[in-house]
């Protein structure tokens, strides 16, 4: 008998641990050319293209969801981290570049229509995290707060961009950077602003993936996702991929509340990386380990 409610119990635990959170609609493939094949990808604020690396691996190509159709935008750019806009005009990319062995990180725009680039930030070796906040790109650079007008009636803004200096999770706040750690010192990653600016996911090496309070504060655990993304305000998306220390052998795409309840929306036989999502909350774009890229669509 005790073994019984044991068992009840636990069953009970799994089914609130995994509960249906969102209602998927469909799963769209984009139908890339017979020779593209992507390794990153991060869907546009309005669903419409992705932001990916080329074929050849050291640009970024802006690829639309509907037809497939990719036009390189950028040389030398690093397809991981990139921040579009929120009216989907600009891309903002790193380029990396080697000097005395040392490593340099700046920080470029490129127009989408035009495809002027710009330079935002110059080579540095301290550059933790960056987004667009209107017509304005902001960097956090050796611990302070750069802003760049894309237009001459932009509005600088002292703004909210999170990061990760040298392993630390670091905020900046109206200016004011800080360091936040709120699982002590350890190592952090893939950091991400809500979009109401109140809350923080980031991953902690080891330890799993957390949300947290913009200055730190009540750090709620949401277990092994990585990579994860903003789905609204109070909803996450990342991926929990296993390896065999040299490929990916599985990984699903998992939703998440903020109180750590959970469910799975891609199918087990496909190994899905890497997820984006829209500004609507309605989307949710991965891609997989055949370098093909998926959309799905959310009731």
């Amino acid at each position: 008998m005790k073994k019984f409610l044991l068992s009840a119990a636990l069953m009970c635990v799994s089914v609130a641990a995994f509960a249906q959170l969102v209602d998927v609609a469909s799963t769209t493939r984009v139908p890339l050319p017979e020779n593209v094949r992507v390794s990153t990808a991060t869907i546009s604020p309005d669903g419409k293209f992705f932001v990916a690396s080329d074929p050849s691996g050291s640009g970024i190509a802006k690829i639309d969801v509907a037809t497939g159709n990719q036009t390189v935008v950028a040389r030398n750019a690093s397809s991981f981290d990139v921040s579009i806009s929120d009216d989907c005009e600009n891309i903002m990319f790193r380029r990396i570049t080697t000097k005395n062995n040392l490593r340099y990180t700046s920080l470029h725009s490129v127009n989408v229509a035009t495809g002027n680039e710009t330079e935002l930030v110059a080579p540095s070796r301290h550059i933790s995290g960056y987004r667009f906040s209107g017509k304005t790109a902001l960097a956090i650079n050796d611990s302070r707060l750069k802003q760049r007008n894309l237009e001459e009636t932009a509005v600088a803004l002292n703004d909210i961009v999170v990061g990760i200096d040298y392993g630390h999770l670091v905020v900046s706040v109206n200016g004011e950077t800080k360091t936040l750690d709120p699982q002590g010192r350890a190592s952090y990653l893939w950091p991400a602003l809500s979009p109401d600016k109140t809350k923080i996911v980031y991953w902690v090496a080891f330890k799993g993936c957390y949300v947290c309070n913009i200055d730190g504060s009540n750090p709620v655990h949401l277990g092994e996702l990585r990579a994860a993304k903003w789905l609204g305000n109070n909803m996450v998306v990342g991926m929990n991929d296993r390896d065999n220390g040299e490929f990916v052998t599985s990984s699903s795409i998992i939703v998440s509340n903020l109180a750590g309840t959970k469910q799975v929306v891609t199918d087990t036989d496909k190994i899905a990386m890497f997820p984006s999502t829209t500004a609507d909350g309605k989307h949710i774009a991965y891609v997989d380990a055949n370098g093909e890229l998926f959309v799905i669509n959310l009731k």
